[in-house]
């Protein structure tokens, strides 16, 4: 944790850079977060429409956060290949 805090420090005192844009525009990503559920916080990249959700692995050594792809379906084929690939539980 004590590691995460002077990451974090460093990066915050460090001066950002973002891509230039028309005043007022969104910017690329967007975080969204449930103000209901604590796991559903959501990037969003509004280019391409790729999403990640943001998830926390007990299991690994210092509780390890990382944004996970969230498969997305556009069409009719790709939502039946999804189906496949991800039957029913018995």
């Amino acid at each position: 944790m004590k590691r995460y805090l002077i990451l974090f420090a460093l990066a915050a005192s460090m001066p950002a850079f973002a891509q230039a844009g028309p005043v007022g525009a969104p910017g690329r990503y967007i975080i969204v977060h449930s103000p209901h559920v604590q796991t559903d916080t959501v990037l969003l990249d509004t280019t391409t429409g790729k999403t990640w959700r943001l998830t926390q692995d007990s299991s690994r050594a210092g509780e390890a956060v990382a944004w996970v792809p969230m498969a997305r379906t556009d069409n009719p084929a790709e939502m039946q290949q999804f189906l496949r690939d991800h039957p029913p539980k018995k």
